[in-house]
């Protein structure tokens, strides 16, 4: 072994705790993982709570979903988009903005446009405030979690439904 890498403290503390390689061959990579400081939602206040609802047509009492992600097979837009539709169905007020782009990027606004979501399914494309779109969100959906297609459903359900 060259090298043992380790991208938490935890595991890094553990590797060197056990001997689980060579003395001095234990690295710590940081960078790896979610920087908890910028997703802080105490970071932000209520004027770009209102600022950002605002620039995206969103009133005080719509219900956000947000989904961040390249436009591609992987990411099952279509299936979020079938999901938040029957969302619809129980009379929620809820907008789904979807930040990203990608090869994929003209079927998903025919879907839009085919299922008359316009002004409801907000694309924005790529974004780099992230952070600020999250804060005025509710439920942000992890479509990738699982790579079984039934899985994939389930999820979608179980996240879904449990605003309802």
């Amino acid at each position: 072994m060259d090298v043992l890498i380790t991208i938490n403290k935890d595991d890094y503390k553990v590797a060197i705790k056990n001997n689980m390689a060579p003395k001095g061959k234990v690295v710590y990579i940081q960078g790896v993982g979610v920087d908890i400081e910028k997703f802080d939602p105490k970071k932000y206040d209520s004027a770009i709570y209102e600022k950002y609802r605002k620039s995206l047509n969103i009133k005080i009492d719509d219900y956000v979903i947000i989904s961040i992600g390249e436009f591609t097979k992987v990411k099952n837009f279509p299936h979020l988009i079938e999901a938040y539709i029957r969302v619809l169905n129980y009379k929620i007020n809820a907008k789904l903005i979807i930040v990203g782009d990608g090869i994929l990027f003209n079927n998903i606004l025919k879907m839009i446009e085919e299922n008359k979501l316009e002004g409801k399914v907000i694309l924005t494309g790529r974004r780099n405030d992230i952070p600020e779109l999250l804060y005025i969100s509710f439920l942000h959906p992890f479509e990738k979690v699982f790579r079984n297609p039934l899985w994939k459903q389930w999820l979608w359900k179980s996240l879904l439904l449990h605003i309802i």
